[in-house]
């Protein structure tokens, strides 16, 4: 029995003892999605510890988070909104709309209020990477490069990195530049940090993982990280979201879209789930200041 089912266990008898506490609710719903990949289950709880303390932002930002990992954008977009309503600090609110934005897709207005805001919250960086992302994609990796120069800390092993995903936006920046040379030199210190601590693993590793080999043209190392992942009911949308990792270079793999549409058929079977709940009164809907703010 692993630890992470241990605590999902102790959790589920807290809440079941004090059906009351949000925040268990709250961290109940961050292992049904961090280590059963179950999100729809994950914001049904969620959604019980916003209705137990809708003020408190956290709770929105559970289920926003949630949906997002779902692949549920528009909802995850009014969440996002909601937090924004909620937060005290106009700078934070800033870059909460500037993620629904994101979730829109609309990234000239997400950069607007990211640049509008003088926060540099870790919310902050986050969507800073993206964005570089975006920046790259659009043919402007001078730009990525530029953007994530802001950034405080060179993530160059799993333990200092607070956003993994910073590596494999500036090793595609530089890939795009033609510097293969520097692109190569942080993939290989990354790959040698993942061998010699492969118990080290945080959420979505696998995917960050997978990618960096994928980017260093070790498609079979990338398929045999995915696969175990997605063998252990591995299911998030970031799967799907080919702009934040690497492993665009697997798509002509047929083992790769195999992996792909086992992801994406969980996800679909959740999004199912959390309708049929919803229908039968098993779980609340969006509560009204959420779904139809005025």
């Amino acid at each position: 029995v692993g630890l992470p089912g241990e605590g999902i266990r102790m959790l589920e008898g807290i809440v079941a003892e004090h059906p009351d506490s949000a925040t268990a609710y709250r961290d109940l719903a961050r292992l049904y999605s961090s280590w059963e990949f179950r999100h729809d289950k994950a914001i049904r709880v969620a959604r019980r510890a916003y209705e137990l303390d809708p003020n408190h932002p956290p709770n929105s930002v559970s289920n926003a988070d949630l949906h997002w990992r779902l692949g549920d954008y528009e909802n995850s977009e009014l969440w996002l909104n909601n937090i924004a309503r909620l937060v005290p600090n106009p700078e934070e609110a800033l870059i909460y709309r500037g993620w629904a934005f994101i979730n829109q897709r609309d990234f000239e207005s997400a950069r607007e209020e990211f640049d509008r805001s003088k926060s540099r919250s870790g919310l902050y960086w986050h969507g800073a990477v993206y964005l570089a992302n975006i920046d790259t994609a659009e043919g402007r990796p001078n730009d990525a490069i530029e953007r994530l120069k802001e950034y405080p800390i060179e993530p160059l092993t799993k333990e200092s990195a607070p956003n993994p995903f910073y590596a494999l936006a500036t090793i595609k920046a530089y890939q795009a530049l033609g510097e293969q040379e520097k692109a190569q030199a942080l993939i290989d210190e990354l790959i040698s940090s993942i061998e010699a601590n492969p118990t080290v693993t945080y959420h979505d590793s696998a995917i960050h993982d997978a990618s960096l080999y994928a980017l260093s043209g070790q498609a079979e190392a990338a398929i045999s990280i995915l696969e175990e992942w997605v063998n252990r009911g591995g299911a998030t949308s970031l799967l799907q979201q080919d702009i934040r990792h690497g492993l665009s270079r697997l798509a002509d793999d047929p083992r790769y879209e195999s992996i792909l549409q086992t992801v994406n058929d969980r996800l679909s079977e959740q999004k199912a789930n959390l309708a049929r709940w919803e229908a039968s009164g098993e779980m609340p809907p969006i509560p009204g200041e959420v779904a139809n703010p005025k």
